[in-house]
This record gives C-alpha cells, sequence and structure tokens, in this order.
C-alpha cells in the first residue's frame, strides 16, 4: 500500500470518527436532556474529534512528504 492510499484510509478513519461524534451528541440535543448527559456528550464528541484531528494530521503528513 503506498502513502496516497494510507493517507486515504486515514481520512476514511477521520471521517468514520466524526460519524460517531454525531451519533454520541445526539442524546445531548435532545430536549429532555441534563446537564449530566450533555457534559458526557461533550467529552465522548471532544475525544472523537480529536481521534479524528490526529488521522487527518496523520494523512496530511503522509501527503506532504511525497
Amino acid at each position: 500500500m503506498d502513502d496516497v492510499e494510507k493517507a486515504r484510509v486515514k481520512i476514511v478513519l477521520a471521517i468514520e470518527c466524526l460519524e460517531d461524534a454525531l451519533v454520541d451528541g445526539l442524546p445531548a440535543q435532545s430536549p429532555r436532556s441534563d446537564a449530566d448527559e450533555i457534559r458526557k456528550a461533550i467529552v465522548v464528541f471532544k475525544a472523537r474529534i480529536q481521534t479524528a484531528l490526529t488521522h487527518v494530521a496523520d494523512a496530511e503528513q503522509m501527503i506532504l512528504e511525497r
């Protein structure tokens, strides 16, 4: 697998993390959610976004090094 394909895989992983973040955040947007549910959603949401950013940074590095 060359660097372009590896970078593509990293982008797919990043998109997957963002999709999971959206799903994890859905309960927090409910009118019935309480502060604790929102707080928990924020923690998970931020972690998934950070993981996505790491995948994007890895992909970027692979492409820049070409």
